[in-house]
């Protein structure tokens, strides 16, 4: 064979050799990371860590294995370790599902709440508002996640896990009352009890990190940080300079000998842009003292020992009660003291949305034929355009401050109705429509 020839045919065995190499090593990456996420379902951390080290080794730029990672971390309740690998996945692929919120709550876990609002601010667009909201609470901003999940839920779009949310993100804020009209919405009357008072407890807790391991369902541990084989950046060593032969090193004296240190092979802090984000209002110890006071004021029952169960979202489920505890219902007082009709104040008690103004003229008839006290109310509306569908809030508007606006909505609900406060968006008497000579409740 002439010595061309055989040139080729070696370098063609070389290729096919590298390839036949680079294809085991991505099975044995796949065949890790399927271990890692059957170990993860059966809810054993260990297992899980190790596979998805191995996977994230055998191919150390796939964005999806260090995402696999950083998940094993979390349930390990590793917080740095799972910081460092989300943000390593965003580094490989900014635009990996769900690695933005991940890296969030794991810097949270970690203390580290500026660098979490930092993420929620950097990567804010790509995060579910429902989601982010709470975040930004556990970050230590309460008021900014509010104002987000407010908004969300006045779209007409939350699911439950939205609305639980704000209503947490509401016990965090230290605004307790609107916190328990808004969880009312999706849990029976009987568990609604039992969820404040967890959600009391988990206030009391000023530590982020016990926070998020609650949330989680994991028990946090001491984390010494990551295998140094799994960084995705290494820093060389720094050259050692020796001196010339001919000239003979200085004597140097023994008590001023410094020992030489090494450059360690290790992973450099991701780097986060820099991104304006609002000072947050930090709930401080007083504050949580305050905090679990009022809470303690609004269920005067003892606080159960409570432990979060895992669970995937954000929002933890809780078990049916034994016995079910009493129903909170409001003092007669209080129940005569909301139906007042308001004048002039800027808080609003939404009753509900309609496609037509009719449509919410016949809602509000039979609200005030259930409710006699109705009748000396003027109802108002307010247009909400969402996509081609034209919507027309019912509401009773003009309360002096949210308290009285929650009042008024929690003595609603004991009567069988749904409603939900919210500040001034466009509400105007409604207008009635010409449709016969039958009375008019909410006439003046």
């Amino acid at each position: 064979m002439p010595k061309s020839s055989m040139l080729r045919f070696a370098a063609a065995s070389v290729i096919v050799l590298s390839a036949a190499a680079h294809a085991a090593q991505i099975s044995d990456a796949a065949k890790s990371a399927l271990r890692s996420e059957k170990a993860l379902d059966k809810n054993k951390p260990a297992t899980a860590v190790s596979e998805a080290e191995a996977a994230v080794a055998a191919a150390p730029r796939d964005a999806n294995y260090r995402v696999l990672l950083g998940r094993a971390y979390l349930q390990s309740g590793r917080f740095h370790s799972a910081a460092t690998s989300f943000a390593d996945a965003l580094e490989l692929d900014p635009a990996q599902n769900g690695a933005a919120l991940n890296l969030a709550l794991a810097r949270i876990g970690a203390g580290d709440r500026d660098g979490a609002r930092a993420v929620l601010g950097k990567y804010g667009t790509a995060i579910a508002p429902g989601d982010r909201g709470l975040a930004l609470a556990l970050a230590g901003d309460p008021q900014a996640g509010v104002a987000l999940l407010e908004a969300a839920v006045r779209s007409g779009g939350a699911d439950a896990k939205t609305r639980q949310n704000l209503a947490l993100s509401y016990a965090l804020a230290g605004r307790w009352a609107e916190a328990k009209v808004m969880a009312s919405y999706d849990l029976d009357p009987h568990m609604l009890t039992q969820r404040m008072l967890q959600w009391s407890q988990f206030a009391l807790d000023n530590g982020p990190t016990a926070q998020v391991a609650s949330l989680l369902g994991v028990q946090p541990t001491d984390d010494s940080g990551r295998p140094e084989r799994l960084a995705l950046h290494v820093t060389a060593a720094a050259p050692v300079q020796t001196a010339e032969a001919s000239v003979p090193p200085p004597p140097v004296a023994m008590a001023d000998a410094q020992p030489v240190q090494t450059a360690a092979a290790e992973m450099p802090a991701p780097e986060v842009a820099e991104v304006s984000v609002p000072q947050p209002q930090t709930i401080e110890a007083p504050a949580v003292q305050t905090v679990a006071a009022e809470a303690k004021a609004l269920f005067a029952t003892p606080e159960p020992a409570v432990k979060f169960g895992p669970r995937s979202e954000i929002v933890q489920a809780i078990a049916e009660p034994a016995t079910a505890p009493a129903v909170l219902k409001p003092a007669a007082s209080l129940q005569r003291a909301a139906f007042v009709q308001p004048e002039g104040g800027r808080y609003v008690v939404q009753l509900g949305a309609y496609d037509s103004v009719g449509v919410a003229e016949d809602a509000w008839g039979r609200m005030a034929t259930r409710i006699a006290a109705f009748r000396a109310f003027t109802p108002s509306t307010a247009v909400f355009v969402k996509g081609s569908r034209t919507f027309y809030r019912l509401s009773v508007a003009g309360f002096d401050t949210r308290a009285t606006a929650v009042s008024f909505c929690e003595t609603f609900r004991t009567r069988g109705g749904q409603c939900f406060v919210r500040e001034q968006a466009g509400d105007a008497p409604l207008q009635w429509a010409e449709r016969g000579s039958g009375p008019k409740f909410a006439a003046r």
